[in-house]
């Protein structure tokens, strides 16, 4: 067979895009020639960010303008830059093409260095103070003097908790953050949401029990 390049060629960026890791990636080539769409389109190789080959010699599926692959999520675990190489035939002649995308945590771009400080900071100062009103509810608790406001300054600091999770989730991107951060919401809600609430119903029963034994 004659390989010239196609005339139109193909239309391929070098670049595919950033994806959310553990979801499946839709892989397009757009090819034509002068006149019609190219006949087929082949991937030779989808590579991890180490190199290692994911796949090899697959056959992309035909649509009314374009041809797809799906990477389904079982391959799409690992962090880090993945290459997809490959090749369109229109009848004798062939165009090969090379893309790349890149595979986050949270499908966005990795923060710069002034957004890890700005979370290092807020999780710094969110950790010292829940582990500060643990001890302050454990005063509380002993003294049985734990009232609505104790009640209150613990759950909204369990939410604040929350919120934290999903803003570092959407913007910092760490998966090493976000399970420390998600055993730790477990915690919280131990510490922060059910022993207060125990200690609330407790305090207003002892408070009960002091009156009428007053009386």
């Amino acid at each position: 067979m004659l390989v010239v390049p196609l005339s139109s060629a193909i239309t391929s960026e070098n670049y595919l895009g950033i994806f959310e890791q553990g979801t499946d990636i839709e892989l397009i080539q757009v090819c034509s020639n002068a006149t019609a769409i190219c006949d087929s389109c082949n991937i030779s190789s989808i590579k991890y960010p180490d190199s290692s080959i994911i796949t090899s010699d697959v056959v992309m599926t035909k649509r009314s303008a374009d041809f797809n692959y799906s990477l389904i999520s079982n391959f799409t675990s690992e962090l880090g830059s993945y290459s997809v190489n490959g090749y369109c035939v229109a009848g004798e002649e062939l165009k090969v093409f090379s893309y790349s995308f890149d595979v986050t945590t949270n499908g966005n771009e990795k923060p710069d260095g002034s957004v890890i400080v700005l979370f290092v900071i807020l999780f710094t100062i969110l950790i010292a103070g829940l582990l500060s009103l643990l001890m302050y509810n454990i005063f509380h608790m002993i003294t049985w003097d734990f009232d609505a406001r104790d009640l209150i300054m613990n759950v909204s600091s369990y939410f604040v908790l929350f919120a934290v999770y999903i803003l570092g989730k959407e913007y910092l991107g760490n998966s090493f953050v976000d399970e420390f951060l998600v055993w730790f919401i477990g915690v919280a809600a131990v510490t922060n949401v059910i022993l207060p609430i125990i200690a609330f119903v407790l305090t207003l029963v002892r408070g009960d029990l002091d009156k009428n034994a007053q009386s």
